[in-house]
Order: structure tokens, then sequence, then C-alpha cells
């Protein structure tokens, strides 16, 4: 970026303040330790945010604000992705789980109780990898019931947060079929109910540090040797090694070789984006060998900084040791969760091959943010700066529909940890590859919770769709 251009803006800035401030008197050294960082993020905003023509005015801002406060107050009603942080971040102490709590509708088929208030089951919905709820062995679809011995109330629904060792009662969820006498047809009446399986002792709670790579497997019917993936970040590696997570996919793409995979199927149903090179690889590893080193996405920035604009491509160099599965046709899983990069990898992929998704419909978050780094202030600024179409020029705004439509919901025997072939998603998706019809002929349901409220741990995955390189400030 070309300096002056960058200082023009900022010295502007720094003259409008110090008018307001000023009534004779020099009053910047009191002043600038207080607005410093308002104003780094000002001047980047101003250059290089793809919606800048929509910012506030200065004298409509205040500069003394927390970096959080004051992006928020300049940013369109309509942009819910740019961010600032704190350059130095750590995960937050987490169980390193995900919770759901129903509150119980029919308690004599649940849990016996005896207390008058509102009593709840949490099931849980995520197991971050390594975490103290791996460590305990909780499995995703498994029931909470009690804690230390007690029914989950309003009051102690916290314990699940605290971060102390606790003592939990875990529940499996059953349902039985039940000829409906009420009518003719060969219908039935689904029983279904909580049971308690077992104590488990849940270790106090540690910084998590989940990997992206949730699950990897082969799996093989008749002629179809199915890879599958459930890749829950587009992040290159770790604090330690850099290439840590890539590396681990170009070793995925040499077993999926060896074993003759012929279809794949890739879950990013918890996959909220990343960095668009990692994008870009799992491209070069999935896609047909022809569309290698084609057009990938189109980045076009606002008119002030259409220079910028650039086309990526399927970049066979990023194989390194992976090699290209030469794919003709790609099944995804997906959630209302699914955004940014990976949407962007669905989306990308379209112009070469079949892709067809499998669950709900995507986020829709089609914009790129580049990392801006201020060593000064130990802040970190990620805006806008440009969107992202595919070779043919597409976009989707209100998400990514799909193209097999299937709700996930707790209250199945079918919610199971990722990769086990009977769980919901998963299953529905090798049908749909082998030819098979799931077929149900269940009516009803005695057991009837109502989701009440969500635990979610602050997973230390990036979101959106990330640029690179990193932009360095002062």
């Amino acid at each position: 970026m070309n300096r002056t251009k960058r200082i023009l803006p900022f010295l502007t800035l720094l003259i409008a303040i110090t008018s307001f401030f000023s009534c004779g008197v020099d009053r910047w050294p009191e002043y600038y330790p207080r607005t410093g960082r308002d104003l780094w993020i000002d001047s980047i905003m101003r250059e290089d945010y793809l919606w800048y023509a929509d910012l506030p005015t200065f004298n409509d801002l205040n500069y003394f604000q927390d970096p959080e406060t004051f992006l928020n107050n300049m940013l369109p009603s309509y942009d819910n992705f740019s961010t600032v942080d704190t350059l130095y971040t750590v995960p937050l102490p987490s169980y390193g789980m995900n919770c759901t709590f129903y509150s119980i509708a029919n308690r004599d088929t649940v849990v016996e109780v005896t207390e008058r208030d509102t009593l709840y089951a949490a099931q849980i919905t995520y197991i971050a990898t390594g975490s103290p709820a791996e460590q305990a062995g909780l499995k995703r679809g498994e029931w909470i019931l009690t804690i230390d011995g007690d029914s989950i109330n309003d009051d102690r629904q916290s314990l699940l947060t605290d971060g102390s060792s606790r003592l939990l009662g875990m529940g499996k969820y059953h349902e039985i079929s039940i000829p409906d006498e009420e009518t003719t047809e060969d219908d039935s009446i689904v029983i279904s109910y909580l049971v308690t399986d077992r104590n488990v002792t849940l270790p106090a709670a540690t910084a998590v540090y989940d990997s992206p790579i949730h699950v990897k497997n082969i799996y093989q019917s008749g002629s179809a040797v199915i890879g599958y993936l459930a890749y829950h970040s587009f992040v290159a590696g770790s604090t330690e090694n850099e290439q840590e997570y890539n590396d681990q996919l170009r070793a995925f793409s040499q077993e999926c070789q060896t074993a003759g995979v012929n279809e794949f199927i890739l879950d990013l149903r918890y996959n909220t984006g990343g960095e668009m090179e990692c994008a870009q690889l799992l491209a070069a590893i999935l896609a047909p060998a022809e569309a290698l080193d084609n057009i990938f996405a189109l980045l076009r920035y606002s008119d002030k900084q259409s220079a910028r604009n650039t086309d990526l491509t399927i970049n066979s160099e990023l194989l390194q040791s992976g090699v290209n599965l030469n794919l003709s046709k790609l099944y995804v899983i997906t959630s209302s969760q699914t955004a940014g990069a990976a949407e962007t990898l669905i989306n990308c992929l379209h112009p070469y091959m079949d892709v067809e998704t499998v669950g709900s419909t995507t986020k829709g978050e089609y914009v790129a943010t580049v990392l801006y780094v201020s060593t000064r202030y130990a802040w970190t600024l990620r805006p806008v700066v440009c969107e992202v179409y595919n070779a043919y020029e597409e976009y989707h705004t209100s998400g990514i529909t799909a193209d097999h439509g299937y709700t996930e919901t707790g209250l199945s025997t079918r919610y199971l940890p990722l990769g086990d072939t009977e769980e919901t998603l998963l299953n529905a998706t090798l049908n749909i590859i082998l030819g098979n019809t799931a077929e149900s002929n269940a009516t009803a349901t005695s057991f009837t919770p109502s989701p009440a409220k969500s635990l979610r741990m602050k997973r230390p995955f990036r979101k959106g769709i990330i640029l690179s390189p990193i932009q360095l400030e002062p």
C-alpha cells in the first residue's frame, strides 16, 4: 500500500480532531494515547474498507471508546463480518462441549423428580478434540440428566460453565415403535424416552485448542469407496507448526488415493470459514484434474482499491505432498453455521464439478476480510475488503440452499458422533450416494421437550473468508 495515500486521510482526521480540542492550547499529547487505537482503525477503514462510502463522518464518531464499541459504531447495519480483537488472545478455559438445554415436558417418561421448578435435560451437541469433555468419554448426542447428583434446574444450569470438576449423570435417547390402533394403515407411534446410562467425572475446564480436522474416514460399500472429512475450520496450522493441518489434509488425500476413493463427503456443518489459501488447497485435492490451475475465485475490491482486484486459481502448487483425487462429484454436508470460506469452496467448485449439498441452507457470507495488526496497540482489525465470486461471477447473498434438505434434530436415535455411519446427515448422504431410500413410518412421539437455551464453547477458529498476506500496521 502506498504510504502517502494512507497518511493523507489520517492527517485530515488529526487536523479535524485537534481543531475540535483546541482553544489555543496544544492538548494533543494528552489526548493521543486515549484516541490512538481508534484513529488507527479509522485510517484503515476509510482507505481499504469495501463499503467506505457508508462510514460515518469524523464528527459523528467518538474516538475515546474502546475498539469494539468504536468499530461497531462505524459499521453499516448490513456488515456483520468486520471485527476487531486483542492481539494476544488465548482460548478461554472450557470443558470443550456445546449443549442444548431442553425443558422436560413429560417428566415421568424421563426422570423421577420431586422439585416443582422447571427441570432440564442438556444434550451434548459438540465435543472438541482434546478437551476435558472428550477425556471424560462424553459423546455427541448423549444427555446430561444430573449434575453432582441433582437434577438440572434454572439455578444449576450455570454449573456447566463455571469450570470446576463435576459429576455428571448421563442418559441416552431411546425410541420404540408400537402400532397405531386408531388407524387402519400400517402406521406406528414412536414412544421415546431418556434412560440413565452412567455417571461420568468431568475434569476441570482448561484452554482448548480444537483441531479443525475433526474426523476423517474411508467407507466402502460394493464398488463405492467413500472418503469422509469433518472439517471445522480453514486454518493452515498451529502456533508450533504453521502447516500442521494442511499437511494432515495432504496426508489424507494420499490415503484416499491409495484406497481408491471414488466418492467424497465433506462435512462442513460446523465450519464458519477461515483462510482462503486453505480453501484453495482443499479445492486442489477434490476438483477434477482438468480444473487445476483454472480460476477458483474472483476478488473484487471497492472503486478506491480496484487495482487490487485478483483472480485466484485452484493452485496445484499447494498440493505439495498431497494429491489430486480427480473427482467428478462432491457431497457437502451443510447447516446454518456453514459460512465464509466454507461457502466459497462450494460456490467456487460449482463451475467445475457437481457439488450436491445435504442438510440446510448456509449462512450467506460472500465477502472477504484482511487481518491488520498493530503491535503498538496490541490490537488486530479485520475489515471487509472485497466481494468473492466464482468463475461464473456468482455468489450467494442469502446462503446456499441444500439440494437435499434434512433437518438435524437432537430428538433422534441418530443424533450421534460425527463419522458414525448411522448419524443423521452422514447416513442420509451415504444413502444418496448408494441410491438407497431412507424410510420412516413414525407419526408421533411421546417425548416432546422444547429447547430452552444453548451453551456454546468459544471455539478458537477463524471465521469468514480471510485473505493473505497479513497486513502489518504501526
